[in-house]
């Protein structure tokens, strides 16, 4: 499914296919040595961001799909907490590369959400130079990656479960 979505940004089917298996496997490799900006391609990349979300979701959730309990699927509380770190972090991400790199507001976003993603899941995918960016949006990229995707799927980082652990203890 995904492999046809990425064709449809007029990725070849062989780079499609390697793109689609590597951001489910969090790997984060391409075919060319230029990665992501090989494709100059902001519609690939749109395309990706789910396919990396797809990789740092937990297997139990493919399983409650697969035998249709889309109401666990939905309460799930270490997808929605995945989701809105994201989310947030990319919000985040974007609001300071248009603030402290003065980029403009559509390439901030692009830059900042697609990174910010890769970063929650650990793919190494990027789409800009990291050395031309402001420190801020750097330092919240590297707190995402430190979180990483949640247990139970590809990503890596100390996995969102833990910390969602650690704050219901100080809570507690």
């Amino acid at each position: 499914f995904f492999t046809g979505l990425v064709m449809l940004a007029g990725i070849p089917l062989w780079d499609a296919l390697n793109l689609v298996m590597v951001a489910i496997a969090t790997g984060g490799f391409t075919l060319h040595s230029g990665g992501i900006p090989y494709y100059n391609n902001p519609l690939l990349e749109a395309l990706l961001i789910p396919v990396m979300i797809v990789g740092a979701i937990p297997f139990k959730f493919f399983f409650l799909m697969y035998n249709g309990k889309v109401r666990e699927m939905i309460r799930d509380r270490t997808v929605r907490t995945l989701l809105l770190v994201a989310a947030a972090g990319s919000l985040l991400v974007s609001i300071d590369l248009y603030t402290f790199s003065n980029l403009p507001v559509s390439e901030a976003f692009r830059q900042g959400t697609f990174t910010a993603i890769s970063g929650i899941c650990t793919c190494g995918f990027q789409n800009s130079n990291l050395h031309h960016w402001a420190v801020i949006p750097l330092a919240i990229v590297t707190m995402m990656m430190f979180i990483g995707g949640a247990m139970g799927s590809a990503a890596g980082g100390v996995k969102i479960n833990r910390i969602i652990l650690a704050y219901e203890g100080v809570m507690w």
